[in-house]
């Protein structure tokens, strides 16, 4: 008779390349987090998209607010930390869905060469 509180744990930790301050970790819940090394108690932004645990983020290494995430739901996703006008910043700009429905996608990356 009461509320349930938890926090979920993370599953996956990616460090943009041209960004010291922050890092970006996946959670088994979906969600995406942007934190600071400044700040231990709180996320800098939250990005929601995923409907299965994220399994890996990926953070571009030539455009340092892009980064890609995976997830058990059988998706890939592209998200940017710069707002984009006429899109809502915490969700993807770009969703890829797996071939085989059956399989969760485990991971992603980047080309190597821009």
């Amino acid at each position: 008779e009461g509320i349930v509180f938890r926090k979920s744990s993370g599953f996956c930790i990616d460090f943009p390349r041209h960004d010291p301050s922050s890092y970006m970790v996946g959670t088994e819940d979906g969600l995406v987090h942007r934190c600071g090394t400044s700040y231990n108690e709180q996320y800098l932004e939250t990005y929601y998209g995923h409907s299965g645990p994220v399994y890996r983020v990926r953070c571009n290494p030539f455009l340092s607010h892009a980064f890609l995430t995976c997830s058990a739901d059988w998706t890939m996703r592209l998200w940017t930390t710069k707002p984009v006008p006429g899109h809502q910043g915490d969700t993807p700009l770009l969703t890829f869905q797996s071939t085989d429905l059956n399989d969760a996608v485990n991971d992603v990356v980047w080309a190597p060469n821009n």
